[in-house]
Formats: C-alpha cells, sequence, structure tokens
C-alpha cells in the first residue's frame, strides 16, 4: 500500500507539474481536475485497505476495497491518458500529414507516367487506385484541422482515426500498382520519379499504420469495447435461435447440477445484475464518459451471457418444448434492445452535442427494462402471480358500482361468513409469504389460493342483508345504518384490494430474486398491511352490528332521516326500505 500511495503521489505531482508548464488554461484545468481526482481515489482506496486489515474477513470491507482499488484505476488510467493521449494525436497528426503529400506526390508521378506507359491497362489500374486515394485525402485534411481545433474531443479523435482507416488500404493499393507500373514506363525520369514516389508513399503508409495503431489503443479502445459487446450480443442471440430450435424437437438437456429452483433463481439475479450494468451505461453515456462507456458496455455485454445461461437452464428443467421456446422470445428482445441502447451509447459519446440524446437514451433504456420484466415474467410462477393481480384489480371494479348484487341472507349471516372469509384470507397471506420463499410451483398453488380467498371476502362485502326490524322507525333506522355502514365496508374493501396487489408484487420480487437488498422486509410490510386491512374491515362490519341492536332507542325524526337518505347511494335495498316506510305512513 505504501509503494501504490508513493506511486500515485509522483503521478499527481507530475500532472500538477505539467499543468504549470501548460500555456493554455483550459488544458490545465484539466490537467488539475484529473489530478484531483485521482488524488481522492488514493484516498478511498487508503481507508478502504484500512478497513480490511482491521477485519480482513468483513465481505462488507472486502467489496468496498474492490470497489475502491477499481475506482483508482479508472482515475489511473483517465489522468495519464490525458497527457499521453495528446502526444498519440499529435503523431497521428504529422504521420497523416506526411501521408497525404506523399500520396498526393505518387498521383502527381502517376499522371506524369501515363504518356510513357507501354501497359495501358496497367496504366488504368494505376490510376484507378489514384483516384480512390484522391478521394480519400480531403476528409484526412479534415480530420487533421479537428483534432488542431478541438485537441482533446473525442468525437475530432473518431473522425481523424476513421480517416486514416480509409487512407491506408487504397494508398497501399497505389503503391502496389505504382511498382508494377515502373517496369512497363519508357521514360527513365518519369519510371524513376514514379518508383520514388511509391516509396516514400509506402514508407509514409508503414509510419501512419504505426501511429494509428497506437491512437486506436489509446483513443479509439472504448469504441472498440463497444463494438466487442455488439459482437459478442449477436453471438448471444444467435445462441438463442439454437436454442429455441432444439427446445421445439425436444433435444434440449439440462446440465449437470442444474434444477430448476436454481436456474429460476439464477435468471432473476442474473435481470438484476444486466440492469444494473444497463444504468451504468447508460449514466456513462449521458455525462459523454468515454472510458467508462467502454467499461460499461463490456460489462452489459458479460451480464448479458450470464442471462443466456440462466435462460437456457430455465429452458431445459422446464421439460416442456413450447414453454421453453416461449421463454426464448423475450430474452431475444432482451438483447435486441440491449443492441439498440449500446449503438445509442456509442453515438452519445461520438457526438455529446447532440440535444435530443438523453431522451433516445431514456427511451431504449425504458425498452430494455420492459424487456427484462417480460422475460422474468416467464418464469414458472410469475405468471401466476400477474393472473391474480389482474384477477383482484378486476373484481376490485365493482367496488365503483353503485348498485351491488342483493342477497337473501340476514345481515348477522353476512357478517359471519365475512368473518369466515376475512380469517381465509389471513392465511392465504401467511401462505404466499411462506411460498415466496419456496419453489415456483409452492408460489403458484399459495397465490391462486389467495385469488380465491380475496373473491369470497369480496363476495360477502358487497352483498346486501337487512337486519331485523318490526315497525317503521326500525326499518328507516335500519336502512340508513346499513347504508352507513356499507359506505364504509366499501372503503374498506378497496383497501384490502390494493394492500394485497402490493402483497403479491413483493411476493413476486422475493420469489425471482431472494437474495435481492430488503425484498425480504418489504414481503414482511405488506403482509401485515393486508392483515391489518383485513381486521379494519371486520371492525366496520362489527361496529355496524352494535349500533343495530341500539337502533331501537336512538330518537329519528322521520322527516330528518328522509332528508338526510338523499345524499345517500340509492340501493335497492333502499329503495325498497324507502317503499314500505312509505307504506306505513300513508
Amino acid at each position: 500500500m505504501q509503494v501504490l500511495a508513493r506511486a500515485t503521489a509522483q503521478l499527481i505531482q507530475a500532472i500538477k507539474g505539467e499543468a504549470q508548464a501548460e500555456p493554455d488554461s483550459d488544458q490545465q484545468k484539466r490537467l488539475l481536475a484529473a489530478a484531483k481526482v485521482l488524488a481522492d481515489a488514493t484516498a478511498r482506496m487508503i481507508e478502504a485497505a484500512k478497513g480490511c486489515a482491521s477485519n480482513p474477513h468483513d465481505s462488507e470491507n472486502q467489496a468496498a476495497l474492490r470497489k475502491a482499488a477499481e475506482e483508482l484505476r479508472n482515475a489511473t488510467n483517465v489522468a495519464a491518458s490525458n497527457a499521453l493521449k495528446r502526444k498519440i494525436i499529435v503523431r497521428l497528426e504529422n504521420a497523416a500529414r506526411h501521408a497525404s503529400s506523399t500520396a498526393t506526390q505518387n498521383i502527381a508521378a502517376a499522371q506524369n507516367a501515363g504518356p510513357y506507359n507501354s501497359n495501358s491497362m496497367l496504366q488504368e489500374d494505376l490510376m484507378s487506385s489514384c483516384r480512390e486515394v484522391a478521394g480519400v485525402i480531403p476528409r484526412v485534411v479534415q480530420g487533421i484541422k479537428g483534432t488542431v481545433a478541438e485537441p482533446d474531443s473525442p468525437v475530432a479523435h473518431h473522425k481523424l482515426i476513421t480517416s486514416c482507416q480509409e487512407l491506408i488500404q487504397p494508398a497501399s493499393q497505389m503503391v502496389l500498382a505504382s511498382k508494377g507500373c515502373v517496369p512497363t514506363i519508357v521514360e527513365p525520369a518519369c519510371a524513376l520519379q514514379l518508383s520514388n514516389a511509391s516509396k516514400q508513399t509506402s514508407s509514409a503508409m508503414a509510419d501512419l499504420r504505426s501511429a494509428l495503431d497506437k491512437a486506436q489503443e489509446t483513443c479509439g479502445r472504448q469504441q472498440q469495447e463497444i463494438e466487442s459487446a455488439l459482437e459478442r450480443i449477436r453471438e448471444l442471440d444467435q445462441e438463442l435461435v439454437d436454442l429455441r430450435r432444439a427446445a421445439l424437437a425436444n433435444q434440449l438437456r439440462p446440465l449437470p447440477g442444474e434444477n430448476s429452483d436454481l436456474c429460476a433463481l439464477k435468471l432473476g439475479a442474473t435481470s438484476k445484475v444486466v440492469g444494473s450494468s444497463m444504468a451504468q451505461l447508460l449514466t456513462a453515456a449521458s455525462q459523454g464518459n468515454e472510458s467508462y462507456t467502454g467499461t460499461a458496455a463490456r460489462d452489459t455485454a458479460s451480464a448479458l451471457q450470464q442471462l443466456v445461461e440462466a435462460v437456457r437452464g430455465v429452458a431445459a428443467t422446464s421439460g416442456d418444448g413450447p414453454t421453453a421456446a416461449r421463454l426464448v422470445e423475450p430474452a431475444r428482445q432482451v438483447l435486441d434492445r440491449s443492441c439498440q441502447l449500446l449503438e445509442e451509447a456509442r453515438q452519445a459519446v461520438l457526438r455529446p452535442d447532440e440535444p435530443d440524446k438523453q431522451q433516445r437514451l431514456a427511451h431504449v433504456a425504458k425498452s430494455v427494462s420492459a424487456a427484462l420484466n417480460a422475460c422474468i415474467n416467464c418464469l414458472p410462477g410469475q405468471k401466476d402471480v400477474d393472473d391474480v393481480i389482474r384477477t383482484i384489480t378486476e373484481s376490485s371494479q365493482a367496488l365503483n358500482a353503485r348498485e351491488f348484487p342483493a342477497s337473501h341472507r340476514s345481515y348477522a349471516e353476512l357478517q359471519a361468513n365475512l368473518g369466515d372469509a376475512a380469517a381465509g384470507l389471513n392465511k392465504a397471506t401467511g401462505d404466499v409469504v411462506q411460498s415466496s420463499r419456496g419453489n415456483p410451483a409452492q408460489l403458484a398453488s399459495s397465490v391462486r389460493h389467495f385469488g380465491t380467498a380475496f373473491g369470497s371476502l369480496l363476495g360477502c362485502g358487497i352483498g346486501d342483508g337487512w337486519p331485523d326490524a318490526t315497525t317503521p322507525r326500525q326499518v328507516l333506522s335500519n336502512v340508513l345504518l346499513l347504508l352507513q355502514v356499507r359506505s364504509q365496508m366499501v372503503v374498506s374493501l378497496k383497501n384490502v384490494s390494493m394492500v394485497s396487489s402490493k402483497l403479491l408484487v413483493a411476493a413476486k420480487s422475493v420469489s425471482a430474486d431472494p437474495s435481492a437488498p430488503n425484498a425480504m422486509n418489504q414481503l414482511a410490510a405488506a403482509a401485515r398491511s393486508v392483515t391489518e386491512s383485513i381486521n379494519h374491515l371486520v371492525d366496520v362490519c362489527t361496529s355496524g352490528s352494535t349500533r343495530d341492536r341500539r337502533s331501537a332507542t336512538v330518537p329519528c325524526g322521520p322527516y330528518r332521516c328522509i332528508s338526510s337518505s338523499f345524499f345517500l347511494p340509492c340501493t335497492p335495498l333502499f329503495r325498497h326500505a324507502f317503499s314500505l316506510l312509505l307504506f306505513y305512513l300513508l
């Protein structure tokens, strides 16, 4: 650690010294900023090392040390590469100038030798290659001007590197064609001029190729990482195509040690890793950080490879060819959206000034997230959870109706049924919590049972019951009381529906990735909310029964009660009671 600290301190001092000698104030600020980033990363590395030394077996300290070391490595690369990158770009500029100049001289020599070439076919080949070179040279000149005007611009670097790459191949062809034409030129002076020009061009191309390799290694490395990541993702997509074909042919077999539970857990965990790497890629590309974008692209490709391996395991252990094939399609969508995100990230780095790059990146990132969710939803048990959540949502729409189904049972009977249904839903809640940590089949069974229990509770809660009454006053009093309780029960049932959906979402998350941070705590909190909402519903129903027993002794003026009733929902039960009241009064 002391050796590392001394080395980074020397590097920081060297960067500061170069900044002081730099006449350009902007470049000086960039060098000083790089030195500060390096110093901060070194300090964090030292603190993490101390923590790990005091407790070497603690996993958190080890993770912190690894993270600090990675940050220091990246900061060192950035700090050291800024000055090195400028020198390499200057070298490439000089090599490109020299190559353009010698290539231009070669073109002139080829044109001068044309009338003296005894082989017209060779001369035509030479002039064809000269025309290709002449078309590239202006782009090389523009690339040189761009790096001179913006020496630290990644876009300018990329344009210069690209134009130099485009020059090498046709210039090499021109050199070969020139050497082939020299023996057929009858004028010695023209032959000598073309020979010398071709030699100079060949030497200049060798220098340009060497400078270009260095520039690509230093400046184009991130772009190469993105391209490499894209190529790897395309290979993974082909693997999924082969996987689907094998699944439909019932030729897919699990690897040794694979089972459905472990593969499902691996798929859930790797989807989180893919999402995390995508977030890092999105952040780096949004900031225009070329170095971190390349690193994030490489990490994304690695995470997607793990995802494909997990998909293969789930498909192989499913035991059903069509089911396995259906799982492959969402995974291919993930790869396709990931390629789009990498392409957008590359364009965002190359063109950092584009105004709509953030919007495009965010749009593609959302499509990646949706594809990942669709892939996870194909896991055994996940689809059952989604179906029950959808059923609960649709069933709960009945609570917004102004009229509820009539029941021929008494209010006391409905109250007893509601208590039984509440107990059943409460037990089903505990089963969901327990099965979320089990295998997918257990989760699917408990979730379906939970949906049935919720339907029973909802049916009891919206059924009309009729308290006993013998006088008109008791009829109206009981109806008003029942409507008041009904309003409170509707609110309570809506709350039960909402927290039930939250419980199933939490159980789904735990089943997909049990090791996710705070997942079990969220599931436990959701289960408590369901229990509390059920208890509140039962309390509302019980309070209605208690007040019903006291209704005969509560004074209630008929006109005041009738006036108040116009602000309550006009259900069939209320219309029946109101008609009965008018019959007694009249």
